[in-house]
Parts: structure tokens; sequence; C-alpha cells
């Protein structure tokens, strides 16, 4: 699901104060096919604002659409997003701001590939 950039890019996000922040909650580094989840929190509430993952350093504003997005109404809450149509790699989650296209805060995370199974990991074969 990706959110193409349009029209209503020109909204800002409005000048960052200390409550204004976007933290990764897992403890571990995600592995491609994770769940993210996303602790955020703002001091100017909205129900349009909005947090969307984009690959490596690609802003927002760049004509690029988001590769995952999900509405973050409220002052602060968690947000999961799912990662399974993500190769490994780098990406920037940003919180957007009234549907704008303007970055705000941002989170930097790197999906790692699977772990492969050990030789003879696994159930036993039967003979």
């Amino acid at each position: 699901m990706s959110r193409a950039t349009g029209s209503r890019g020109r909204t800002r996000w409005p000048r960052r104060r200390p409550g204004d922040a976007i933290a990764i909650s897992s403890t571990t580094p995600p592995q491609r096919g994770d769940k993210l989840t996303f602790n955020w929190s703002t001091d100017a509430p909205d129900p349009t604002h909005w947090i969307g993952v984009y690959q490596g350093d690609r802003k927002p504003s760049s004509g690029v659409g988001s590769l995952v997005w999900a509405y973050v109404p409220g002052a602060s809450g968690n947000t999961t997003l799912g990662t399974c149509g993500l190769s490994d790699g780098p990406y920037t989650a940003y919180l957007l701001a009234k549907d704008g296209y303007h970055p705000g805060p941002d989170r930097s995370v790197h999906l790692h590939r699977r772990a492969a199974r050990a030789q003879g990991a696994g159930h036993p074969v039967r003979g």
C-alpha cells in the first residue's frame, strides 16, 4: 500500500517541540517480515497526522510515495506497520502532519534478512 504524494504536499509540520517524536518500540533489530511498532507523540494532535516509511534516505517531499503508512490520530500512541513487502536494507519512518508530505520527526530503521536455519535444525527426518 503506497501513499503517493499530491497537491497537499505543502502542509508543513508545526515547529518542532519537545513533545513531537517518533521511536521504534522493538529492542532487537527488526528482520524482514517483522511488524514494526512505532511509539509516537505530538503536542499538536490531529486525526490526519500519519507515519510513512520510505526507502533509504528518501524524503516524503521527494515525489516518491511511502511504502507503508498509517494514520496516527491523538496526542500519542503505538502504531504497527507490516514489512512483508519490504526487502532488506535501510528505511526511514517519518511522522507527518495533516495529510502532508513535509517531514517532521524521523527515525531510521534497517531491516535484516532472517537468519537461515542451521543444517539439521527443525523436525527430524524419518527414514
